[in-house]
């Protein structure tokens, strides 16, 4: 009787960059002053980091209101944005919908870089807590 192997490898979630990609964009973001970004869009950013995001996760740290949004370029690499005035007048609901396009549009407050989870650039204060 003959019997046949099979053997499977897992191979990472290929929604996310290999892992030169990943040290380029924390490299990147590294090298980036992120204190030239106060007041300017959260677009303005993005658009300067010039690596797209995998996905976004409103945040909040008041109950029922957005706090900041983190940006997630890989599963280690991160960056949190909160805006000034992101204009929710009304705690959330389950009707609330978030933009984040317009959210794209609003100045930013400040931003900080997590590499695996850890806060490692632009944790003054309160930031990134």
């Amino acid at each position: 009787m003959n019997f046949i192997w099979l053997v499977s490898f897992a191979q990472g979630d290929n929604n996310y960059p290999s892992n030169k990609r990943n040290n380029d964009i924390y490299n990147k973001l590294m090298k980036m002053a992120f204190e030239k970004y106060n007041n300017k869009t959260v677009d303005a950013f993005l658009k300067g980091v010039s690596y797209p995001y995998h996905k976004y996760i409103p945040t909040s740290k008041k109950p029922g209101y957005i706090d900041h949004v983190i940006f997630r370029y890989s599963d280690s690499v991160s960056v949190d944005i909160a805006v000034k005035n992101l204009g929710q007048k009304e705690p959330l609901n389950f009707n609330y919908k978030f933009k984040i396009e317009v959210f794209k549009t609003k100045k930013i407050k400040w931003i900080c870089l997590r590499y695996g989870g850890r806060c490692i650039k632009g944790c003054e204060e309160e930031n990134c807590n």
